[in-house]
């Protein structure tokens, strides 16, 4: 599991290092091991263990061993490779070891405790001679944190903490991009925190800033970590205090992707598609063209993944075709032209490409580079639903709805919309809510309309949440709940729904569900007028005459 080589394991068991390859070389015999682990419930993080849901991770008395744990669980599975080279008193090596993870820990002074356990190196002269960098998965970097006091440490200190800002930023820096130079498909977990009290003058360091400017490479994601407020002294407190200042109470974990192309990396990728590219692969080129065009892996540059969208879909690429027909829609990297996004979205729709099929409709629909023709929009509809693409199903039951292209048939609305709504496609779930209210091609049904309004309210819907309220408010289907309605309307109101906005004011103005506050009436009540709602505009008015 401590990732020893042929020779440290033979010295280990007193064996020669060929009769170590040849175990190692038995694979069936590996394979047979890690069978037997596998099941281990808690290499798995299935017992004693709090899944990291959001980004905010508390940090307890065993804080360090938590991110660690919450990392492992993220970014590794049983067996692969952890580095940590600021190895400190070795919770990296308990935590792998409880998770079945292997690992290669290391420190410039290992603690006396475990020094059998913990190899002694200094990471900044120079990244350990790892036989197998391209099987590791994460490398975890915890160090003492900079600061310019360095007569404050003692000799055992790292080399990190007493330089001044600038040799700090430098060598860190460097050393996370040395290692993503060995990785590959892998991950750096950075834990940092601000600079403020031995700062000069107690100036607040951003170094998770500096990190971000200095380190070229994709990050996966932040997470804060809160600590203890017992952290701070009185003297800190008070220092605070007269000073008006807040005291940095939070570390961070910076989590950059690596795909061994660190530096000049998006460059050598950059090459590698247009070499590949230019084989005349039409996969490969469509592949460069998302790529490219989403600027994850590569500098985004819609031009360039225009011009490789068009090579793949000359060649009838269908997701090529449907991708060039959205940039001629956008005017991504093109010129905008409806005519051209409409041929490219028939090629592809015409292979049976339920997105393309999908907007070729909505091009028909709307007379957008055709002339408008619900027949036809009908057709391709049609074709997108049947295929079970919810946004398809939606559209093609809002056809029945309006009757266009088709009779008008409310009960047929229904039937796909409730296709779409079971598929978790917001504006169907809140349309169905409508019908079962309406009792139009449906039952009425108060109760069905409430859980369809919150299954979409639940995915950010603003009118969904505002209708949600609206059923609190009026007891529809629920028990009238003030709080809960106001709860709604100021989650649509927030996203600048004017309907909620103008209800979120009457609920102010009433004190129904939250303290009645005329000023926060008038707040509200203003931002849905200024949208141009009429009742909160003739509302507003006569807050206005009142006074």
């Amino acid at each position: 599991m401590a990732c020893h080589t042929h020779k440290e394991i033979a010295e280990k068991i007193k064996e020669s290092e060929g009769a170590v390859a040849r175990l190692l070389a038995d694979n069936a015999y590996l394979q047979s091991v890690l069978k037997n682990h596998m099941e281990d419930a808690s290499a798995k993080h299935l017992t004693d263990f709090d899944l990291p849901i959001y980004n905010i991770w508390k940090h307890f008395g065993n804080g360090n061993q938590t991110l660690l744990d919450n990392l492992l669980y993220l970014y590794t599975k049983p067996f692969d490779i952890v580095v940590d080279p600021f190895a400190g008193e070795g919770n990296t090596i308990d935590v792998c070891k409880k998770r079945l993870r292997r690992y290669y820990v290391s420190d410039r002074n290992p603690a006396v405790e475990r020094e059998k356990e913990i190899r002694q190196h200094d990471i900044i002269a120079g990244l350990p001679n790892l036989h197998n960098w391209q099987d590791v998965k994460l490398v975890y970097l915890d160090f003492p944190h900079w600061k310019q006091a360095g007569e404050q440490y003692n000799e055992g200190a790292q080399n990190l903490a007493p330089m001044s800002l600038e040799e700090f930023n430098a060598q860190l820096s460097a050393l996370i991009n040395g290692l993503a130079k060995k990785l590959k498909q892998a991950y750096i977990a950075l834990v940092i925190q601000p600079t403020q009290w031995e700062a000069p003058e107690k100036q607040f360091i951003d170094h998770v800033g500096d990190m971000l400017r200095l380190v070229k490479l994709p990050v996966d994601m932040r997470f804060s970590v809160p600590c203890g407020s017992q952290q701070c002294t009185p003297e800190m407190l008070q220092w605070a205090k007269e000073n008006k200042r807040c005291l940095v109470l939070a570390k961070e974990i910076i989590v950059w992707r690596c795909d061994g192309l660190s530096g000049n990396g998006s460059t050598r990728l950059q090459l590698k598609l247009h070499k590949a590219a230019e084989q005349g692969h039409p996969q490969t080129q469509s592949r460069s063209g998302i790529i490219h065009g989403n600027g994850r892996s590569v500098p985004k540059d819609d031009t360039q993944a225009a011009q490789y969208y068009q090579k793949a879909a000359e060649q009838g690429d269908a997701e090529a075709q449907r991708n060039l027909g959205w940039m001629y829609e956008q005017g991504l990297g093109v010129s905008k032209d409806d005519a051209q996004a409409v041929h490219w979205y028939r090629k592809a729709a015409e292979q049976g490409d339920v997105w393309a099929q999908t907007n070729l409709g909505v091009m028909y629909t709307n007379g957008r580079g055709v002339p408008k023709d619900y027949t036809q929009a009908v057709q391709w509809y049609r074709k997108a639903a049947e295929q079970g693409y919810a946004w398809a199903q939606y559209n093609f039951g809002v056809m029945y709805e309006n009757g266009d292209g088709v009779p008008q048939d409310d009960s047929q609305a229904v039937q796909w919309y409730q296709k779409a709504a079971i598929q978790k496609y917001a504006e169907a779930q809140y349309t169905l809510g409508l019908r079962y209210l309406e009792g139009r091609g449906a039952p009425k049904d108060d109760a069905l309309a409430l859980e369809w309004f919150q299954s979409s309210a639940a995915q950010g819907l603003a009118k969904a949440q505002c209708y949600l309220g609206w059923m609190y408010c009026q007891g529809r289907g629920v028990s009238k709940d003030y709080t809960l309605a106001v709860e709604w309307f100021r989650k649509a109101a927030d996203q600048g729904f004017a309907t909620a906005q103008f209800n979120l004011g009457l609920m102010y103005e009433s004190g129904r569900g939250v303290s009645k506050d005329d000023v926060q009436a008038a707040q509200w009540l203003r931002k849905a007028a200024e949208q141009g709602y009429a009742e909160a505009q003739t509302k507003l008015g006569g807050m206005r005459t009142d006074t």
